[in-house]
């Protein structure tokens, strides 16, 4: 459930979440490109919830993978950020 627990971090609204993401990617047991049952990763969520601040680390820190589509109708990163956001 490490996958798990790094999208949760880019799913809080917390003024913390870069600092927990950091943390988890720097302990190395969370992989970056990990994907959620719905095969979003952190990244999508990132987006999906207007966190620039944690994509920013994912994308630029971690080297996440922003061509990873999921399985939701909002397959692309593009198109998650691109979507209504809604609260965390």
């Amino acid at each position: 459930r490490r996958a798990s627990a790094l999208i949760w971090a880019t799913n809080s609204a917390s003024p913390n979440a870069v600092e927990v993401v950091r943390l988890l990617l720097e302990d190395g047991r969370c992989p970056v490109n990990a994907r959620d049952g719905d095969g979003c990763t952190a990244l999508w969520h990132a987006c999906r919830h207007d966190r620039t601040d944690v994509a920013r680390v994912l994308l630029l820190e971690a080297g996440a993978d922003h061509t990873i589509a999921s399985r939701l109708e909002q397959g692309t990163v593009k198109e998650a950020a691109a979507a209504p956001s809604y609260a965390a």
